[in-house]
Formats: C-alpha cells, sequence, structure tokens
C-alpha cells in the first residue's frame, strides 16, 4: 500500500468559494432544440421496403426466423434441443444455426457483384447450375419456395434488367412469338397501358369479416348444397347408370327433342336378359 501523506502537510486553502459559484456550478445547462428521434426499424419495415415494388410473394413468409427474410437460406431454420452429458440431471438447452456465409457473387443480368448471406448449400446448389443469374430464374416451384423474400426481389430486379429482357425477346422469337415491344403496342391499342400482369394491381388476401358477408348469403349457400347433394351425390350415379343400360338397347332409346328429366320419368329400366 503506497504512504500516505501526512494531514499536517497538506496545503490548506486560503481563499474561501462564494456560495454563488457554487450554485451556477450545480446548475445543468438548459436547451430549448428538441432532440432528435432514434430511427428505430423493424425487421417488418424493412421487409415491407423490400418488397414494395417487387410483385406479392406466393408463398407465406415465416415469421420465427427473421434473419432468414434478407438472405438465400434455401428455408433453413434454427433447431433447438438439450446438451446431455454421461452425467445425471445436468441437461442444458441449446440450439443449432444453419451454417451461412456471406460471399459476394457475380450477376451476368445485373452486370455487378451482389453481396449476399446464403447458406452453404444454396452455395453448392448455385455452383452445379452455373452462376447466380441461373438459380434465381429457375421456374421450380420448390427453388422459388427456397428464395424467400430477400431472393424474390432479386428475382425481379434480374428479370427486370435489359440483359435478361433482351435474352427473354431471343426466346420469344425462336418459338415464333411477338416482342414485347408489339405486345406492349397491341395492349395500347385495347387500352391496357401495360402488361397484363403489370395492370392488375396485387391485393394481399384477407379473410372475410362477418360484417362483409352480403345478407342472404347463408340461405342461398344452404340452397347451392341441396343442388350440388342432388347433382353429384348416389341418385346421379343410378341415373348415370341406368343411361348407360338404356343405350344397349336401341328399341328403348328416347325421342331425340325429350328432356332428360322427363325421359327419366317415362322409360323405366331396361329388362335384364
Amino acid at each position: 500500500m503506497p504512504p500516505r501523506i501526512p494531514t499536517s502537510l497538506v496545503s490548506r486553502p486560503t481563499t474561501t468559494t462564494p456560495p454563488s459559484a457554487l450554485l451556477l456550478a450545480a446548475c445543468r445547462a438548459f436547451t430549448t432544440t428538441t432532440p432528435f428521434e432514434a430511427k428505430h426499424s423493424s425487421s417488418k419495415q424493412k421487409l415491407d421496403q423490400l418488397l414494395a415494388k417487387a410483385p406479392a410473394y406466393p408463398y407465406p413468409i415465416k415469421t420465427t426466423f427473421k434473419q432468414s427474410w434478407f438472405g438465400l437460406y434455401a428455408s433453413k431454420h434454427v433447431q433447438f434441443g438439450n446438451n446431455i452429458p454421461n452425467k445425471k440431471y445436468t441437461i442444458t438447452r441449446r440450439r443449432w444455426y444453419p451454417n451461412i456465409k456471406h460471399k459476394k457473387l457475380w450477376s451476368f443480368g445485373l452486370g455487378e457483384w451482389v453481396t449476399c448471406k446464403l447458406a452453404t448449400s444454396v452455395l453448392r446448389t448455385i455452383d452445379k447450375v452455373g452462376g447466380l443469374d441461373n438459380y434465381l430464374l429457375s421456374e421450380k416451384p420448390a427453388r422459388l419456395k427456397e428464395l424467400g423474400p430477400w431472393g424474390w426481389e432479386l428475382r425481379y430486379r434480374l428479370q427486370t434488367s435489359k440483359t435478361v429482357q433482351r435474352k427473354y425477346n431471343e426466346e420469344r422469337l425462336k418459338m415464333g412469338l411477338i416482342t414485347k415491344e408489339k405486345m406492349v403496342a397491341e395492349n395500347v391499342k385495347l387500352g391496357v397501358a401495360q402488361g397484363v400482369q403489370e395492370a392488375l394491381p396485387t391485393y394481399k388476401q384477407r379473410r372475410l369479416k362477418r360484417q362483409d358477408i352480403p345478407k342472404g348469403f347463408a340461405e342461398r349457400w344452404k340452397k347451392s348444397a341441396k343442388v350440388k347433394k342432388v347433382l353429384f351425390g348416389e341418385p346421379w350415379r343410378q341415373k348415370l347408370r341406368r343411361l348407360d343400360e338404356e343405350a344397349l338397347h336401341p328399341l328403348l332409346k328416347p325421342p331425340p327433342n325429350l328432356p332428360i328429366l322427363q325421359y327419366q320419368l317415362r322409360w323405366p329400366l331396361a329388362p335384364s336378359y
């Protein structure tokens, strides 16, 4: 412990500070300017901004692993479990995250390096199919489901690029179809400025509330259910079997202008020989 200075050797102050100076030192500086609000953008807001210009995502978005919204995770999810060693009563909870890498991949359609978070299985698939563009432009439903919101928006940007549009026009000409410019010109003549898929607005599906259901809907639904039961039930199958049996006998054929219901009432079952 370091030696202390004796109190007798410590110099004492000769002048005393006035109380007004102590009062001013204790006061805090007061400002009239309003402080800046902290910008806290949630994952949901980032997702809405990401999909603002792209078409509606056709698959449900999982809310339990939100970091997969902003990368190519291929439906990978965090898994939960336990650590169970040899000793008794020492079980501890743990979790397993997917193997995610940060990579820069070259896109020929966009003409730039794309920085993305992707799973190692996705990186292996990209190497197999021959690049990021071929992976994104695949038409398989399983591939579209693997893309996720971020991959869906990147696919939309790639499809609207000039390089990919030029490639699509060449494929149209090879198949004998008209180009996009001619299709847009014909749509303008028909009163549609853009393509049909672009002109139709996409709305989010929502469940009907009770006040939105029109009056008398329940009664009309019951009537339609009864009609379906009559048309597609067992009695209708029996009537069809009866028609098939009577078609084998030329003497029992109905008149040409007779309705089917009247024919079923007038003509009995065909005799069995």
